[in-house]
């Protein structure tokens, strides 16, 4: 652990070895390319194609 910021309260700020580091980094970003390449599914579509809708139809501040 290395020392606490003057700022922050009394707690030491925890730091992980930086191989430890890369690696949880590039599992989250094998993660997120697979998830982000996977299709949206057909029930959000029609979701979010609602709402725009509704938002076209209606725009905020227009109450």
């Amino acid at each position: 652990m290395k020392p606490k910021d003057e700022n922050e309260p009394d707690r030491e700020v925890a730091t992980l070895d930086p191989n430890l580091d890369a690696m949880i980094g590039a599992k989250l970003r094998t993660y997120f390319d697979t998830l982000a390449s996977e299709p949206v599914p057909d029930r959000i579509i029609e979701l979010l194609t609602k709402l725009d809708a509704k938002e076209r139809n209606n725009p905020p501040g227009s109450h």
